[in-house]
């Protein structure tokens, strides 16, 4: 059916008859007193349908054809198949726990749909992640896919459990719904509160371990159940290696702490940590965490560069000498009138090249600057590229001359972890002992842990003998991690920082603000001064020593592979002498765990220090065996990186009831549980039949009516010319 349609009104139309009627006075009166009347009767003729034409566009004149619908309008059901529907929180009528996958199979058998499908013409469609991948979820993609694909679209039944970690907001697709007047019906499965559980949260073991050597592997539980318990966390592998601990763990909350090994041989050990289920507990799964740690039998080279032989620099040099793990070498620049120093370990000048330099896993510096008898800025420039492409670590340890204060007009002032208060470059001296205090990122980290437990070490600080001299800070720079700070130093920025790491380039940095370690023997001897150096040249070395040969440092980013993640390689390339090797052509393969193989060049980092690099993408849960060897096969390297099957998915995580909720509430539906689906189907069916649309023809807006219009009135006003009217 077609009907006109025009915007005129009462008024209007009075005005256009009396428009209508004075040119129609016109009209009739030029042609009364016209010479040619024949040629007055066509101007003014044409004059009076111009006018018409004008008026007609004025009222903006539409042609409306009505189309009655004829096909059933369209229903979709989109229903989650993500990970994290596996997660086990719903009650089935029955009384056993069950998942919301399973509560969703079954809502989908039960035939809810078959009244609708009387209706409406219904279709039932999966989906998850991007390409249908289940280890993530993205609920705007099938939402605006829907609105895109189906033209009669009356409305959407969307269930999930609401939890969702790729793609857009779907918060905007319902605010496309509601403008196209669909509404979203949202069902929800699962709990939205956590369920009893016990957790093993994460284990931050390192990658890599020495032979003899303790190895910390911090743990943090959680517990979700409604009593506090005491359970025996195991780590054991398949070498039959077992330790155990117990530990409480109180409702609600969660504990952090370690368990200590100590290998005996070198290799790969695969390790399991797990704690024991209770009956209670929804999700088992979660109550145990692989992971891997190579452990080799090699010798961590340092270098201790200071000026004065401080008593600091003299008890970390003999910490560092009687570990068996470290060889050490020191430099010490004597001042004048000072002899030169000699024995074991002692260098008579800074190494002079890249080549000697880059034998080094960890350099100190102590009281050290760019003065006189110090080093130059071209030693810097070695030391920042040795810790940026070859993955060496560097340590602060001003002293209180304020030779510090001249690092910062070389290359490695970026290092620095922390920002020097260059109004005092002697630093901040008291009568009053101070202490070290952690904080919350220092209570677990390996460097600081002192204790055999995480819930003791914070303690074990407070009783450790203090200082009274400190570097002074300003603050510590974006990007560093605070590990300790004053326990009595305050400024504009809070507690002053003086324990603090920073990673640069393939390895770390660490500052320690005062130099009074050495009282931590006070008492106890070496314990807690040895195992702190030890622990700090370790944990700088780590990142150089994850993979390791003799001509092939790996440097791989992240640390901890898990699926879907890019793995940024790095590699320095030495020759047979232990040189870094340069313009090379050098060759990266990469199979994957389903033996999918892929090779490419690893590009050269300028610099001459031997750094290539390249990357892969991690799409496969398992061991990628990574390949590097030369073109002329004088350098070959073969290792394995592991890759977790850790996703977005978070199975045992409570269900997101509010996402649901504000879908259905912006795009005007509903939100229901699966329990209440009977509610849904008679919202559904009891929703208005769409009006008939309308499809509208505007004459007024066509470009061909404006033409008609500018051409009639060129024809008027040259045949007025014509005629010899004005």
């Amino acid at each position: 059916m077609n009907r006109f349609s025009t915007s005129i009104e009462t008024l209007d139309i009075i005005a256009v008859v009396l428009t209508l009627m004075l040119f129609l006075w016109f009209f009739v009166n030029n042609v009364r007193h016209a010479v040619n009347k024949k040629s007055m009767i066509f101007v003014e003729t044409l004059r009076l349908l111009l006018v018409g034409m004008v008026l007609f566009t004025l009222f903006e004149p539409e042609l409306v054809k009505i189309v009655e619908k004829k096909e059933k309008p369209q229903l979709k059901i989109l229903y989650d198949v993500s990970g994290s529907m596996k997660t086990k929180d719903v009650l089935a009528s029955s009384g056993d726990v069950i998942s919301r996958e399973t509560q969703v199979k079954a809502l989908l058998g039960s035939g809810f749909n078959d009244d609708l499908s009387e209706k409406f013409n219904v279709t039932i469609e999966s989906f998850a992640g991007n390409h249908s991948n289940t280890t993530s979820t993205d609920l705007s993609a099938p939402l605006k896919s829907t609105l895109d694909q189906l033209d009669k679209l009356r409305s959407v039944v969307l269930v999930s459990d609401g939890a969702w970690n790729e793609g857009e907001n779907p918060l905007d697709a319902a605010i496309k719904y509601r403008s196209r007047g669909v509404p979203v019906f949202t069902v929800s499965s699962g709990s939205d509160k956590y369920l009893p559980d016990l957790i093993v949260e994460k284990v931050d073991a390192p990658t890599f371990g020495l032979v003899n050597e303790k190895v910390m592997i911090p743990f943090t539980l959680r517990n979700y159940l409604d009593r506090e318990v005491s359970v025996t966390v195991t780590l054991k592998n398949s070498r039959l290696i077992q330790l155990t601990k117990s530990v409480r763990v109180p409702a609600g909350k969660q504990i952090s702490d370690s368990i200590v090994w100590q290998p005996k041989f070198e290799g790969k050990y695969d390790f399991e940590l797990s704690v024991p289920t209770f009956r209670e507990e929804i999700n088992t799964k979660n109550n145990k965490k692989a992971f891997s740690i190579n452990v080799r039998q090699e010798q961590l080279k340092v270098l201790v560069v200071d000026t004065l032989p401080r008593w600091e620099y003299r008890y970390l040099r003999n910490a560092l000498m009687r570990d068996p793990g470290v060889t050490v070498h020191t430099v010490l620049m004597h001042q004048k009138n000072m002899k030169q120093g000699a024995g074991e370990g002692y260098l008579a000048t800074f190494p002079e090249s890249k080549e000697e330099l880059s034998s080094y896993d960890v350099v100190f510096l102590g009281d050290i600057g760019t003065g006189p008898n110090q080093l130059k800025k071209e030693h810097f420039d070695m030391i920042r590229a040795l810790v940026e492409k070859q993955g060496s670590g560097v340590v602060f340890m001003p002293g209180n001359s304020g030779n510090h204060l001249s690092v910062l007009d070389t290359s490695l002032e970026e290092l620095i972890p922390v920002i020097y208060d260059e109004k005092s470059p002697s630093g901040k001296a008291f009568q009053v002992e101070s202490k070290l205090l952690l904080t919350t990122q220092g209570r677990d980290h390996l460097l600081t842990l002192l204790s055999d437990t995480v819930s003791g070490n914070s303690a074990l600080w407070k009783q450790l003998p203090g200082f009274y001299w400190n570097t002074a800070v300003k603050k510590a720079k974006i990007g560093s991690n605070v590990l300790a700070v004053h326990s009595s130093l305050r400024n504009e920025w809070g507690r002053m920082p003086l324990l603090v790491t920073r990673p640069f380039g393939n390895g770390n940095t660490l500052f320690l603000g005062t130099d009074s370690a050495w009282r931590w023997r006070k008492g106890v001897e070496d314990k807690y001064h040895y195992r702190f150096w030890g622990q700090v040249v370790r944990w700088m070395a780590n990142k150089r020593h994850m993979s390791y040969s003799k001509q092939v440092r790996l440097f791989y980013n992240p640390e901890r592979i898990t699926i879907g993640d890019q793995v940024d390689l790095q590699a320095t390339i030495l020759d047979k002498a232990g040189f870094p090797k340069t313009e090379a052509e050098i060759i990266c393969q990469v199979v994957s765990p389903g033996k999918i193989e892929s090779q490419f060049s690893l590009t050269e980092e300028k610099g001459d220090w031997g750094l290539y690099k390249g990357f892969f993408k991690a799409e496969e849960i398992g061991e990628y065996k990574v390949s590097i060897k030369s073109k002329d096969k004088s350098v070959t390297y073969e290792t394995v990186l592991n890759v977790s099957g850790e996703t977005l998915e978070k199975v045992g995580e409570p269900a997101d009831f509010e996402t649901l909720k504000d879908i259905s509430r912006i795009s005007n539906g509903k939100h229901f549980d699966v329990t209440q689906i009977d509610k849904v189907v008679s919202l559904i069916k009891n929703l208005p039949e769409e009006k008939p649309r309308e499809l509208r023809f505007r004459i007024w807006n066509q470009w061909w009516w404006g033409c008609i219009i500018v051409l009639l009135s060129a024809v008027y006003w040259v045949t007025r010319k014509k005629i010899g009217l004005v």
